[in-house]
């Protein structure tokens, strides 16, 4: 099923050969943020497709705050990961890398969004 979702997740991002190992390390664009965001807010996304998403969405981040550490994208990613935490509990608690020395620069912000009640 996973696989299927990433199908239709490339076709709607115009990427192909998502189903690989690290697709969202591999196919990240910090370019991309915003857009990502907006096809997350669409509606026209399952929520299996969300989950997907976001982890190509956080992936992208981390290389765009490399860039841009001020960047405002910041801010609306966390929003929709507090709004949807329910969904996105494992991208979380991934690049929050529980209590060790950060490993991504997202690291400080997913443990915001982590440690947010």
């Amino acid at each position: 099923m996973e696989s299927n979702a990433l199908d239709r997740l490339g076709e709607r991002l115009g990427l192909e050969g998502l189903n690989v190992e690290d697709w969202d390390l591999i196919f990240a664009d910090p370019t991309r943020v915003e857009e990502f965001c907006d096809l997350y807010e669409s509606g026209v996304v399952s929520e299996l497709e969300k989950q997907l998403l976001m982890q190509l969405v956080v992936a992208s981040l981390d290389e765009l705050l490399r860039i841009d550490a001020k960047t405002a994208s910041v801010h609306r990613v966390e929003s929709l990961l507090k709004r949807d935490r329910e969904i996105h509990n494992s991208v979380i608690a991934y690049w929050a890398c529980r209590d060790e020395v950060p490993a991504w620069v997202v690291t400080p912000m997913m443990r915001r969004v982590r440690d947010a009640t």
